[in-house]
């Protein structure tokens, strides 16, 4: 959405007593961030004739939700089916804003404490295990 509609949309949410923050989407483009209370965040954009957020834990994608709008909706009202929203976990209630997984795993974060091996911390702990040994072999003497 445009820098407008979004400052329009972020008042709308604040007089519904959402806090939100707008994000630049590229270039004079605009989403409204929105923390949610579980430490989940959803990033809300508008889409054609829908609202969409994706939703989001410790920066990993655990959902999406989608509201449709009808044409010719005021920003203010945008804002009030925004702060609606529920975000609930299951599709059960048949509501089209339902938060839907779109990978089908748990949405749960994992557990605290475990470590995510991404390919920079790999690469960072094969160069400290090679540089320890290389110290090691140096100060030996026996070469």
């Amino acid at each position: 959405m445009d820098e407008d509609q979004a400052l329009r949309l972020a008042i709308g949410l604040d007089r519904c007593g959402v806090r939100c923050r707008l994000e630049p989407a590229g270039r004079s483009r605009y989403r409204i961030a929105v923390a949610l209370p579980d430490g989940r965040q959803a990033v809300w954009d508008l889409h054609g004739d829908a609202l969409e957020a994706r939703v989001s834990r410790a920066e990993q994608l655990v959902g999406f939700v989608a509201v449709p709008v009808p044409d010719g909706t005021a920003s203010s009202a945008l804002g009030q089916l925004i702060a609606s929203e529920r975000y609930e976990q299951t599709t059960s209630s048949g509501r089209s804003g339902s938060l839907t997984d779109p990978t089908g795993s748990d949405p749960n974060p994992p557990a605290a404490g475990r470590w995510r091996w991404g390919p920079a911390r790999v690469f960072g702990l094969l160069l400290a295990t090679t540089l320890v040994m290389l110290l090691l072999y140096l100060l030996d003497g026996r070469h």
